[in-house]
């Protein structure tokens, strides 16, 4: 072993110095004093974790005195984290305000299942909170239809940017937030208004504006559809009897949604007009021949619901759906 390696093992088993010393005190680089361990196989001490000192009268001082959050107070200190905060309140078993700024008290549970009962008493009253705020912010009446349930509505971006689902239940988030840019909506109106800007590229502010026109207009009850005379009175124009009523459907009015073209969801007749009709008149044969079929369209499911609540809440009926056109 040379000198080198002998004032290196001296300096750092003997002394107790760290190898960062080792290679200062020596003006060596650090890389070659953890060579020297490599090949002389010399195990090196275990890292002690660095350990932050702090005063705990200015903890004290700054918390309860001036109001600091404990993180605040950390900054304040220039601490790296605030482990040596809590560290302190451990050891001189302070009580802190808590999460909503209000004292907590130590509570002591003879079992298990009472801990687990307090932990979800207080996870609801957070949420009660919460809700209450998003209240106080947002309303409690659904933007486009008004409704107002005992379910909490949800709080819709207007630019359709898409967000974390729970920034709106976080205090903080909820602090910072810049309301005209939010609003909120009942669930059936939150889908749909996704489901126009997602099939029709329509924004809120389209939205919006047939809302208000449609709100300001005297609704009228739309007059139940049935069959005429002259309809009724339509034979048959050489079908075969063989054919089915699922089969003449396909036949009549094909086989995917006449709005986003799917095929694998429940499809329905819709009438275009959105009159009403019952709900077993399109599983006749002889009505199914006698209708008009320039007057009704195939629709799934999904869009059979949203084309009728378009038509309900906003005013737009199926031919502004035919043109891409939305203004009221």
């Amino acid at each position: 072993m040379d000198s080198l390696h002998q004032l290196v093992y001296q300096l750092y088993f003997n002394h107790r110095k760290t190898q960062r010393e080792i290679a200062e005190e020596l003006e060596i680089k650090r890389h070659t004093i953890t060579t020297m361990f490599k090949e002389n196989e010399w195990d090196a001490r275990p890292s002690a974790p660095r350990r932050e000192e702090v005063d705990s009268d200015d903890v004290y001082d700054l918390y309860f005195q001036e109001n600091l959050s404990q993180k605040e107070v950390a900054e304040k200190l220039g601490l790296s984290s605030t482990s040596p905060i809590k560290r302190i309140f451990k050891e001189n078993d302070w009580e802190t305000r808590g999460r909503w700024d209000k004292p907590l008290t130590r509570r002591h549970f003879s079992s298990e299942e009472e801990r687990k009962g307090a932990s979800i008493e207080r996870a609801d009253k957070r949420q009660q909170e919460l809700k209450k705020m998003r209240e106080h912010l947002f309303g409690t009446e659904c933007r486009i239809c008004g409704v107002s349930k005992e379910r909490t509505l949800a709080i819709h971006r207007k630019d359709f940017t898409e967000h974390r689902q729970n920034k709106l239940w976080i205090k903080t988030e909820l602090d910072d937030i810049n309301t005209d840019e939010w609003v909120s909506l009942c669930v059936a109106c939150h889908r749909g208004v996704h489901w126009m800007h997602e099939q029709h590229s329509a924004e809120w502010n389209d939205i919006e504006l047939h809302q208000q026109c449609n709100a300001s207009e005297i609704s009228k009850e739309k007059k139940w559809y049935e069959l005429s005379d002259e309809q009724k009175e339509v034979k048959r124009n050489g079908l075969g009897e063989k054919e089915t009523v699922s089969e003449l459907r396909k036949r009549l009015f094909g086989e995917k949604c006449s709005m986003c073209e799917s095929h694998n969801r429940k499809l329905v007749i819709h009438r275009k007009d959105g009159r009403p009709h019952d709900r077993n008149f399109l599983r006749s044969r002889e009505n199914l021949e006698a209708l008009d079929t320039d007057e009704w369209v195939l629709l799934c499911q999904k869009c059979h619901r949203y084309v009728h609540w378009a038509e309900e809440k906003l005013g737009i009926d199926w031919h502004d759906f035919e043109k891409g056109e939305y203004e009221p």
